[in-house]
Parts: structure tokens; C-alpha cells; sequence
């Protein structure tokens, strides 16, 4: 993976906010806390906007299938189960251990 280019930016924080940084954070760590502290939250708003872009999709009338509780059970262990069979056939083709059934 190519590393990726960084660039100096200059930024304000509340005095607490830096006296707290300073007592929690490592020496030469603290940007590297605060580029993943703001990929964290950039990520998180990312989902957010995703899901209530999302709102309301789902509709019963499309999934007769999964009304009741059983019917979503009997979907998830047919899901897992097709998720173990994957996994047991790319480990038999890397001739890795097998997952546990």
C-alpha cells in the first residue's frame, strides 16, 4: 500500500482540549491521535448520512419472506451457513486450517 502524502496544517483547539491531548498522548504520537481521531469521526458522519439516506427503505410488502421472527431466524442461519461453506472453500483452496463448524 503506498503511503500516503501528508501536509502540515495549522489548527485551533480549546487550551483544555491540548492540556488534556498532552496528558493522555505519548510525545511524538499525538498526530497520528488526532489524524485517527478525525478519520473516526469523518467515518462515523459517513455512516450516518448512509443510513438516513437509507430511512424507510425497507418495506414488509417486499419481503414476505422475512415477516416473522422465525422467518428472519431461518434466514440468518442460511446466511451463516453459506458464509462457513465460503470460507471452508477459499481455506481448502489456500490449504489453510478450516474454520470450525
Amino acid at each position: 500500500m503506498e503511503k500516503a502524502r501528508v501536509r502540515k496544517v495549522h489548527l485551533l483547539f480549546p487550551e483544555t482540549l491540548i492540556q488534556e491531548l498532552n496528558r493522555t498522548v505519548r510525545p511524538r504520537t499525538k498526530s497520528q491521535f488526532v489524524v485517527e481521531a478525525v478519520q473516526e469521526k469523518l467515518d462515523r458522519l459517513r455512516l450516518e448520512k448512509g443510513l438516513r439516506a437509507g430511512f424507510g427503505a425497507w418495506r414488509d410488502k417486499n419481503h414476505p419472506d422475512l415477516r416473522t421472527h422465525q422467518d428472519m431466524e431461518r434466514y440468518l442461519r442460511a446466511l451463516r451457513h453459506s458464509t462457513q461453506e465460503r470460507l471452508r472453500r477459499l481455506a481448502r483452496l489456500r490449504n489453510e486450517p478450516l474454520p470450525p463448524r
